[in-house]
């Protein structure tokens, strides 16, 4: 597994390594099949994944699933941990960041993996639970239908667009917080041991 630093909306962050070569090294990883675990800086999926948030990836062979949190190189070349949106036609595929108004159009094979879980100090979120996945998907088409609206917008179906993206971005949000509540409400509850020893008690809590 490699482990890295990337910038959810500029790229790789990498005091060590040139970024271009830590590019290459986790392209590399991932096309073998690999698994990369990144720690995100940065805001633009927030709160979903936020700023110091472990990421794991999973090498993907074919296009993701809508509404899916991907690794893949934007136009500039830098690795992005961004949505999914779906297929823009041409080998093409939507990619945006849960707090961006706007949409990026890549090639399909620039994307080299998808989430699978995020790692918030203690609490672990689960990116593929049924239940999130489906309500992801659903979003995610609805924003991918809009992004041809946006090459020829006219006054009204501009301020429509802005209006369904400020409202978009609000419900993401909400809903961000929501699965990380949720979350930490079903993690196991911590345990405290106790023992006798030579008179004294001592405590040894375990947190699951």
């Amino acid at each position: 597994m490699t482990s890295a630093v990337v910038d959810a909306g500029t790229g790789i962050i990498s005091d060590a390594v040139p970024a271009g070569a830590v590019v290459a090294l986790m392209s590399s990883e991932l096309a073998a099949g690999k698994t990369a675990r990144l720690t995100v800086s940065g805001g633009c999926m927030a709160p979903l994944i936020d700023d110091g948030d472990s990421v794991l990836f999973h090498a993907i062979a074919r296009t993701p699933s809508h509404g899916a949190v991907v690794l893949a190189r934007n136009s500039s070349g830098c690795l992005v941990c961004h949505r999914f949106l779906g297929p823009a036609g041409d080998g093409h595929g939507w990619l945006a960041a849960d707090n961006s108004h706007s949409a990026e159009r890549i090639p399909l094979h620039a994307i080299l993996a998808v989430a699978t879980t995020v790692r918030r100090g203690n609490t672990r979120l689960d990116l593929m639970a049924p239940p999130w996945r489906l309500i992801d998907a659903t979003v995610a088409r609805l924003h991918s239908a809009l992004q041809p609206c946006h090459r020829h917008p006219t006054p009204w179906l501009r301020r429509t667009l802005l209006a369904a993206a400020r409202f978009r971005r609000l419900a993401s949000q909400l809903y961000a917080h929501l699965r990380w509540l949720l979350t930490g409400l079903a993690r196991p509850p911590r345990t405290v041991r106790g023992r006798q020893d030579g008179g004294r008690r001592h405590v040894n809590s375990s947190v699951g």
